[in-house]
Order: structure tokens, then C-alpha cells, then sequence
């Protein structure tokens, strides 16, 4: 198995954390899951991507919003830190 190299956070509208998940794959990937995500979890505003950290600690590298151009297109901008 693999081992987490990224924790997505998903946020609703008001930065309240709704769930989260891990990711084990690379940046591109990962960017991919968090706009997929948008899409399919009801109430979902914001994916924040952290580096995988075992004790949980957050710092988060970029976030996704569905106002961006999706991941692998040409153009895509993503807010970067928090």
C-alpha cells in the first residue's frame, strides 16, 4: 500500500470543514480528485490541498474552487497557501 503524500480537506461555503480524505498520488492527481470532489460532494465550496502530515497538522499548499478552470486545461489558476 501506498503511503499518503496529500490531505484534502473539503470545505462548504462558510470554510467549515465538511469531510476529508487522503490522497497517494502526485500533485496533478491530486488536483484532479479535489476538482472531482467539487462536483460530487452536495455543499462542498473549497478543496484545501496539505501536505500529508501523520499528526494531522494542516498547512495548506493550494486550494480548488469550482471558479477555476479545471485541472489539465489550459489556463487553470489555483489560490495558493491559505
Amino acid at each position: 500500500m501506498k503511503k499518503a503524500q496529500y490531505t484534502l480537506i473539503i470545505k462548504d461555503a462558510s470554510e467549515v470543514r465538511i469531510n476529508g480524505t487522503t490522497s497517494t498520488r502526485d500533485i496533478e492527481v491530486t488536483r484532479r480528485l479535489a476538482w472531482s470532489i467539487l462536483q460530487t460532494v452536495q455543499g462542498a465550496s473549497s478543496v484545501e490541498i496539505s501536505a500529508y502530515d501523520p499528526n494531522g497538522l494542516h498547512q495548506p499548499l493550494e486550494t480548488v474552487t469550482l471558479d477555476q478552470e479545471q485541472p489539465g486545461s489550459k489556463g487553470r489558476s489555483f489560490k495558493r497557501g491559505a
